[in-house]
């Protein structure tokens, strides 16, 4: 029975979890091979999500599944029994009831899962603390430390489920996490107390560390990095412009360019790319979108699409390091846009300004308001943290008459989209109209409005001026 219970649990963490945990979540990992080389160790990890320990499991190697054992709060899962069958049944853990003085039972709990040749995942700040922070490590970690003296304590750190989790939230929401793994430690001597002090200021160094990196790519970045986007319904020939313009733009620095697929240019030719996760779970997405049948199923797919393509915005920056960022189209004014398709009787310049301005994080939304009660959707993406998007720097509008747009959409002899009709592009224009009539009224960017019955090669040299006049000025 135990040899079948074994069987089943590592089956589950292979077959459904870590895919999962990979897929979804787009976790990046540094170091794990050093615990391919370990036979028995503790994890010390920071705390800042429930998923933290999804996460861990993910890390070990398949033969270290059964026999690896987290610390987990006793008397907070108990409050749903299902999660706390759940959680006893695929990770075994040590059972820590925070509620009692002392910890003395859960110490010799661990101790004798050691003895029997398990590993150990330990959270020593205790419980879950804010990101980027730590909190004081508590004694327990130096006590096995020093019981067990030589055995590897391998310091993790964990930066992004926070975000894709946060406290007092249950839904998960896509993001990019890294595990950091650090060098194992071994003590031959010295005191609980010394051993926990050394690995908490090992674990801080760790997050000054990769603080200290983030803040230098970003400073680097906002000097030089450009997002410029094009805005317009389909058959305007932005998507064409936005490719012209990114292979153009390739002469003078690394040019990215997000539309239906993510593609580099360096001097006017196509890079390979190392392939991100993300970008991959957001193509398959997108490519199902385009499929619907109809705009109530098409709703969602496209929203999460976009969410996911703001998202990359910044694994883009971070991984190829670009020059500049090429939108053909932006997340935050799409979605906005789109609210003329869903509600065209309510959207008006008003509720298109507070919009912007909820999405981008600089205006809360007022629960029961009539905003909130007319697009639920909105409230549903405030609630999940989900309203930081990115609003680029430079927008050009390509406005294009709707019955143009769908001559040049059926000349492509491809099926049509659910919105893809002469009524719904109408309205659609008549949002994106809004959109940049907003944007030009708060002047927190820059947008031109481009002909779309002009021909391509006119537009591309008009927007490569006006983009040479935005980075000089």
């Amino acid at each position: 029975m135990k040899n079948w219970r074994q069987f089943l649990v590592t089956a589950i963490h292979l077959l459904v979890i870590r895919p999962i945990v990979i897929l979804f979540l787009g976790l990046v990992t540094e170091g794990r091979e050093q615990l391919r080389q370990l036979r028995q160790y503790i994890m010390i990890a920071n705390h800042n999500s429930h998923l933290d320990i999804f996460l861990l499991y993910t890390l070990l190697p398949t033969p270290h599944l059964h026999r690896t054992r987290p610390l987990a709060a006793k008397d907070y899962f108990q409050r749903w029994p299902l999660v706390f069958r759940m959680i006893g049944f695929l990770f075994n853990p040590i059972w820590v009831d925070r509620s009692q003085q002392g910890g003395g039972q859960a110490l010799q709990e661990m101790a004798k899962a050691l003895e029997q040749g398990d590993n150990l995942i330990m959270f020593p700040e205790g419980t879950r603390g804010s990101a980027g922070e730590l909190q004081d490590f508590r004694k327990g970690l130096g006590v096995l430390a020093a019981q067990f003296q030589g055995l590897p304590l391998v310091p993790i750190l964990l930066q992004g489920p926070e975000r894709i989790l946060p406290r007092k939230t249950f839904i998960p929401v896509p993001f990019w996490i890294n595990a950091q793994v650090g060098p194992p430690q071994q003590y031959q001597e010295g005191t609980a107390a010394e051993i926990t002090s050394e690995m908490e200021s090992i674990m801080s160094h760790m997050l000054k560390s990769a603080s200290r990196s983030r803040h230098r790519r970003r400073h680097r970045r906002e000097e030089k990095l450009l997002t410029l986007a094009f805005l317009g319904i389909d058959g305007s020939g932005k998507s064409t412009l936005s490719r012209l313009l990114a292979a153009h733009m390739s002469a003078e620095c690394r040019t990215a360019l997000v539309s239906d697929a993510l593609v580099l240019y360096s001097r006017g030719k196509i890079e390979q790319l190392q392939p991100l996760l993300l970008e991959s779970v957001r193509s398959r997405i997108g490519q199902y979108a385009k499929v619907t049948r109809s705009m109530k199923q098409y709703k969602l797919p496209k929203i999460t699409e976009l969410l996911l393509r703001d998202h990359l915005l910044s694994q883009i920056s971070r991984w190829y390091d670009p020059g500049c960022i090429c939108l053909d189209g932006a997340p935050l004014l799409n979605i906005t846009a789109w609210i003329s398709l869903y509600r065209p009787e309510y959207f008006d310049v008003s509720v298109c300004e507070q919009i912007i301005q909820i999405l981008t994080g600089q205006l809360p939304l007022t629960r029961n308001s009539k905003l909130a009660r007319e697009l639920p959707d909105l409230q549903l993406l405030e609630r999940l943290h989900l309203n930081q998007l990115t609003l680029p720097e430079l927008i050009f509008w390509v406005d294009t008459p709707p019955a143009v747009a769908i001559d040049r959409i059926q000349s492509r002899g491809e099926p049509l989209q659910s919105h893809e009709d002469l009524n719904k592009l109408t309205h659609l224009r008549q949002g994106y109209e809004l959109v940049v009539q907003v944007l030009k009224k708060m002047e927190t960017c820059q947008v031109h409005i481009l002909d779309g019955n002009l021909d391509l090669k006119t537009l591309v040299e008009y927007c490569q001026t006006l983009t040479s006049s935005f980075q000089e000025d």
